[in-house]
């Protein structure tokens, strides 16, 4: 009773299908019923929304305000759920809310970013009227790469809700040492603990993080993580690490 539950259908049904799961899921009283249809068809979506009382939740692969803006006019759906890192961005997350909530419908991002874009997100949640949630990833407190890529004050969620950062900006900085030699290692060793790759260091050798960046020469990368490094070192790799696209968080805070 304390939890609100949402479902997912990915868009991988037909209409006749999502009026069906969206009938049968009125007894439970769902947050929302997320993507029964691909995102392309509004006419099937107001079909499937005004046949439930059950809340229809669309728009993570709809891009810019003009993408909603249909889906809007027709009441297709009773919720937009817009994926910021790709629907354009701030700006355009922000106009995108905005224009929801001519239509008094509630804004709650797709978010499937580093703690970057999260946080990105959380200062558009911030910033509208008609915020309901943003989506949150179990991977940060699970995978120790999505906090060691990153610099941030204070803990990420405080009692179920995500704390603004006071200061200039969003409140995050990219390690850029540890995102390239995390880009380099690979996903396989992207999911790899430090300790796994302090173990290596009697094989490979270690070097001073400082070689790539003095002003964070007060750490060591060991193992393979040194091996990468020093790869990119020799290489002259100038590229600069992009972290996820801003594209979540009121005083009110998120799960």
């Amino acid at each position: 009773p304390e939890i609100d539950v949402c479902v997912d259908m990915h868009g991988r049904y037909d209409m006749t299908t999502g009026e069906q799961v969206a009938k049968r899921m009125e007894p439970l009283n769902l947050m929302w019923l997320e993507e029964p249809i691909p995102a392309e068809n509004v006419e099937a979506y107001r079909r499937i929304t005004e046949s439930t009382s059950t809340p229809i939740c669309a728009g993570e692969n709809l891009y810019l305000a003009h993408g909603f803006r249909p889906l809007l006019e027709a009441g297709a759906v009773d919720i937009v759920m817009p994926d910021l890192q790709k629907a354009g961005g701030l700006g355009e997350g922000q106009r995108i809310a905005n224009l929801a909530n001519l239509y008094y419908v509630p804004f709650a991002p797709h978010m499937v970013a580093s703690y970057l874009g999260a946080m990105a997100s959380a200062h558009v949640c911030a910033s509208v009227p008609n915020f309901m949630v943003l989506e949150w990833q179990i991977y940060f407190h699970r995978e120790p790469m999505f906090k060691e890529i990153v610099s941030f004050d204070g803990e990420m969620v405080v009692g179920g809700f995500l704390p603004l950062s006071q200061k200039p900006g969003i409140g995050v900085e990219v390690d850029e040492v540890e995102a390239r030699v995390r880009r380099r290692l690979g996903e396989d060793e992207a999911g790899s603990s430090r300790d796994d790759c302090r173990s290596q260091r009697s094989r490979f050798g270690a070097i001073d993080e400082g070689d790539l960046d003095p002003d964070r020469s007060h750490r060591l990368l060991h193992g393979r993580r040194a091996r990468a490094a020093h790869a990119l070192l020799l290489q002259g790799h100038r590229d600069r690490f992009v972290g996820q696209r801003v594209g979540a968080v009121d005083d009110r805070g998120h799960e």
